[in-house]
């Protein structure tokens, strides 16, 4: 009930539209629907307006622009690390156990673990991208246990002999390498930020 009174009562944001419009200016009187648009011809006072652009007044009239210097050069923080360069391989290869599950666990036991593995490497990126380094840790352990995650969903394909005991005895130093790189990095995060 309060929400809707809420909702009735307080102004709706203006949102900026995706396509070049046409606006009358405030002199004409004549209001512009979207089933009735003017044109430059048709309309003589009205102005087109850039897409993206607001119109509510705001003096910063044009879609934020984004530092894109990383993005030219593919040179991420994260892109550094050697924990990242561990998990990149570590998703290769538990893909390559998946590919033995059978086809019934496709989208079951399958899917899970690859969810996992890909969430390790996941949120190494999204934790370099935040500014606190206590952000930065919580996305380590949460690393950690998507790492943990994984090496317990390949447990239980090896006991339900989807794949054999060797393969998860195999991987398992790549996982505790792994877990140690992460309890090292969240340690360095945290010791700079006192």
């Amino acid at each position: 009930m309060l929400s809707a009174l809420l909702q009735h009562w307080l102004p709706k944001p203006r949102v900026a539209d995706s396509r070049p419009r046409l606006l009358c200016h405030r002199q004409c009187g004549r209001g512009v629907t979207e089933g009735n648009r003017p044109t430059a011809r048709s309309h003589p006072i009205a102005r087109t307006i850039p897409a993206g652009h607001r119109t509510d007044g705001h003096k910063n009239n044009k879609p934020p622009k984004y530092d894109n210097r990383n993005m030219d050069s593919h040179d991420f923080s994260f892109e550094g690390l050697r924990v990242y360069k561990s998990i990149r391989q570590l998703v290769k290869d538990v893909y390559v156990l998946v590919n033995k599950l059978p086809a019934v666990e496709n989208f079951a036991l399958g899917s899970q673990i690859r969810r996992a593995v890909v969430s390790v490497k996941a949120n190494i990126a999204e934790g370099s991208g935040r500014n606190h380094p206590k952000d930065k840790a919580h996305f380590i352990d949460m690393a950690y246990g998507s790492l943990l995650e994984t090496y317990s969903e390949l447990e239980t394909a090896a006991d339900l002999g989807y794949i054999t005991e060797e393969d998860v005895k195999n991987i398992k130093p790549q996982i505790i390498d792994i877990g140690k790189m992460l309890s090292g990095l969240r340690t360095s995060i945290l010791s700079h930020d006192n």
